[in-house]
């Protein structure tokens, strides 16, 4: 499968178009940053987009109590021995 897969020099210009002005919206971006940016320096150039990370807002948008509750759940569970 990856074999068939298209070289990121292949694509890149693509890949400018059609993120030019737009926010990257990831699950866990700052990987998938990472990658973009490394792959655009290897062809030296540099790649630089405004990002939102799921991961993160995730920990924002709930409530800590919530996430407790939820280790705590687990824990009741699948209590360690």
């Amino acid at each position: 499968m990856l074999r068939s897969a298209p070289k990121f020099y292949e694509i890149a210009k693509r890949v400018v178009e059609i993120t030019e002005g737009c926010v990257l919206v990831a699950h866990n971006a700052q990987f998938d940053n990472r990658i973009l940016k490394t792959e655009f320096r290897r062809l030296g150039f540099s790649f630089e987009r405004e990002n939102l990370c799921t991961v993160e807002l995730s920990k924002q948008l709930i409530r800590p109590s919530l996430l407790q509750f939820r280790k705590a759940s687990a824990f009741a569970r699948n209590p360690r021995k």
